[in-house]
């Protein structure tokens, strides 16, 4: 008589065009890799999935450090940014006018267990100063004095991105941030969180946009 057990089987091999195969996330598959040469053309179902990924992809490379360094998703494995890369195809990437875009308020910059910003503006003036004012909640679970402020400025049309971690405190309540000539005439986005050196972080907010 066979016995069953319950021992976990771990597949590695190729069966048609999947091939399986062992990782630190545990059993995964992916398409066998074709060497002949020919260039698959692809579906219009197929090019709408990589116009998205591409269009995810453009935006979150140049934040790869940024989000490796804030990210820190409660009850995930992955690493911080295979986890954004899910997210932002999820949730962050919208269809309209024939093409994908990124929907900035649905973006994160940071992620964590600590309380994020409360009550926080942004002033901007004509001398490229940037001041952003909030309110003290530390005195809140979850939050600290001395949690440090992420601020987070990109202009994607002009492949921009500024950010600083711990450029103040939670308890200091405002901060200013001199811009440089370079921003002048295109449309900004900026979010702000706090974190901590002991890879802890908040979720960001999402402040808006602003043109100099």
């Amino acid at each position: 008589m066979a016995r069953v057990t319950n021992k976990l089987i771990h597949l590695t091999g190729m069966i048609d065009d999947l091939v399986f195969y062992k990782s630190i996330y545990g059993n995964l598959v992916r398409a066998r890799p074709d060497f002949s040469g020919k260039k698959r053309k692809s579906s219009p179902l197929q090019k709408l999935q990589q116009d998205k990924m591409l269009v995810v992809m453009d935006f979150l490379r140049p934040l790869k450090r940024l989000l490796r360094e804030n990210v820190f998703p409660p009850g995930s494995h992955l690493p911080a940014f295979h986890w954004a890369k899910s997210y932002y195809l999820n949730e962050v990437v919208y269809f309209e006018d024939e093409g994908y875009h990124i929907n900035f308020s649905k973006a994160l910059m940071s992620l964590g267990d600590l309380r994020p910003p409360e009550l926080m503006s942004v002033h901007v003036d004509d001398t490229y100063l940037v001041e952003l004012q909030w309110q003290d909640n530390s005195e809140q679970a979850l939050a600290y004095p001395d949690d440090g402020l992420l601020v987070v400025l990109c202009a994607p049309q002009a492949k921009a991105l500024f950010y600083r971690t711990g450029v103040t405190r939670r308890s200091d309540q405002t901060v200013t941030i001199k811009l440089n000539q370079s921003w002048e005439g295109v449309e900004t986005h900026i979010w702000a969180g706090f974190s901590r050196p002991d890879k802890r972080a908040s979720a960001s907010v999402y402040l808006g946009s602003f043109i100099l």
